[in-house]
């Protein structure tokens, strides 16, 4: 009876634990997504434009829908992302992709190394500021540096924080 009583209580200090590390996954996990969940309360048009690209697109419900034209080769493609956003941290989880001019092998001009590195891409995050003129950027890091400069007109989600303002113009 005493080696009962003592695997029952080893057994309830192995499930507390147990339970305390699901809890604790849970916790990460739902703090990791939040930006997602923040994110489904997007509504929003932009259209923004760096050195080698030029896109305009809307969010609705979490999900963005930009049209991309890159410059140098002139290719033209539709892309769908899951939208997440928290504080001045913006993420894009590609889901879907349509070309309208796709790229020709053959063509010199068609493969541009800042493009492709670009086109293959499917998570995406990006850091958001805005200048003292009111000008909003997105800076992206990777796979390439990238600084778009973006007209977002309407809400980024459901907790909709102001772009943080940097003073370099």
């Amino acid at each position: 009876m005493a080696k009962l009583k003592h695997h029952l209580k080893k057994s309830n200090r192995e499930y507390s634990v147990l339970a305390a590390l699901i809890v604790l996954g849970l916790l990460m996990f739902l703090w990791n997504i939040k930006p997602f969940i923040n994110g489904t309360g997007c509504k929003f048009k932009f259209n923004s434009e760096s050195e080698s690209l030029k896109s305009q697109g809307a969010c609705i419900d979490g999900i963005l829908t930009s049209v991309v034209h890159q410059k140098k080769s002139g290719r033209i493609y539709t892309k769908k992302y899951i939208w997440g956003y928290w504080g001045s941290d913006i993420f894009l989880y590609l889901i879907s992709e349509k070309w309208q001019k796709p790229i020709d092998i053959s063509n010199k001009k068609d493969i541009d190394l800042q493009d492709f590195q670009y086109d293959h891409v499917n998570f995406l995050s990006a850091k958001i500021f805005k200048s003292s003129e009111g000008k909003i950027y997105s800076v992206y890091d990777y796979p390439i540096d990238l600084i778009h400069e973006d007209n977002i007109n309407g809400k980024f989600g459901f907790i909709d924080y102001k772009p943080k303002f940097i003073g370099v113009e």
